[in-house]
């Protein structure tokens, strides 16, 4: 009876797996969608200066999941947001700087607030980037700035920042 049982089991599992694969094109339109969902609740507590308890709440009602998995959902997605901005802002910074015949660098500064444990930036607090402004952590991994990574190990719960200095004005 057992025996069955299991091929019954490889067989469900089989068949779930055909139904996947012929609707994966379904499944991605949907995980695209929740995704811009998600963005547009963010975007709309960034533009509307909401604070993070709101954001998260208004996560959390919409898409029917936990206060913690909201919280982390809006302080890696805001994080993330505020970090591509403020590079952007570091570029424009940098150029204008450059004109002006100074010289600048991004130093990343380590938040010993964070979500989650992360040795790794811990170890990049204090260090500048390279002449490109792109960081490179302990693992290899290149960024332009913290939280700006694409890879979950690195992005999901920090809180770094980096800084913009100029050369002789530390």
């Amino acid at each position: 009876m057992s025996i069955e049982r299991d091929k019954i089991k490889i067989y469900n599992s089989g068949l779930l797996s055909d139904i996947f694969s012929k609707h994966q094109n379904i499944l991605d339109a949907n995980e695209k969608k929740l995704r811009d969902e998600v963005g547009q609740e963010i975007s709309s507590g960034l533009e509307l200066g909401k604070p993070y308890s709101k954001v998260i709440k208004a996560i959390e009602e919409r898409f029917d999941v936990t206060n913690e998995c909201a919280t982390r959902i809006t302080y890696d997605q805001m994080h993330t947001e505020q970090m591509k901005v403020r590079n952007e802002g570091f570029k424009a910074a940098q150029a204008a700087s450059k004109r002006l015949g100074l010289k600048t660098y991004k130093v990343w500064k380590y938040n010993p607030i964070t979500i989650d444990s992360k040795p790794d930036h811990m170890e990049m607090d204090g260090k500048a980037a390279d002449e490109n402004g792109i960081f490179t952590l302990s693992d290899g991994t290149k960024t332009e700035a913290p939280g700006l990574t694409g890879d979950p190990k690195h992005d999901s719960g920090c809180c770094c920042t980096c800084l913009f200095n100029i050369k002789g004005l530390d």
